[in-house]
């Protein structure tokens, strides 16, 4: 089930509902002091690992792979048949 993060109208108060996609805009009371809360907006928890995600790696990877295809076109005579 989704968690998701709410803010007190009146106090100020933040705090997270566990609550299902189809009631998330049913905002709960304040825990603090019971007042009326709206859905706050914030990052997603997203975290990538592994190589591949972000722009400098995939970068290099096009580069290596390029140099790699440029490297077997030479070797078969492709570029010497001009």
């Amino acid at each position: 089930m989704p968690r998701y993060d709410y803010t007190c109208s009146v106090c100020g108060t933040a705090h997270e509902a566990d609550r299902t996609v189809a009631s998330r805009r049913d905002c709960p009371a304040c825990p603090e002091c019971g007042g009326p809360t709206a859905l706050a907006v914030g990052a997603p928890l997203v975290v990538f690992k592994g190589a591949g995600w972000s722009a400098p790696t995939t970068q290099e990877r096009l580069r290596r792979r390029s140099a790699e295809h440029t490297a077997r076109e030479v070797g078969r005579g492709h570029w010497a048949r001009r």
